[in-house]
């Protein structure tokens, strides 16, 4: 596994990909290291956005806002 995980990062698809990294609005852990950790791995192009009134499952406790940023992030 570890062999197969080299190659991906090796690969240059993640400097290409668009990742939106969603998380509630009431998680209390620094987004910065979150973000860091994406660029360590050699992920160039992450957005971290903050979605309201949710706390495990934001699909299943606040769709709405979840679907809104999904779009907002897509366009």
């Amino acid at each position: 596994m570890r062999s197969v995980y080299a190659a991906l990062r090796a690969a240059p698809v993640f400097e290409r990909v668009a990742i939106c990294y969603v998380r509630s609005d009431a998680d209390p852990i620094d987004v910065d290291a979150y973000l860091d950790g994406f660029c360590a791995a050699g992920v160039s192009n992450v957005e971290a956005v903050d979605v309201p009134h949710f706390g495990h499952s934001a699909f299943l406790e606040s769709p709405d806002a979840l679907w809104e940023t999904i779009e907002a992030f897509a366009r």
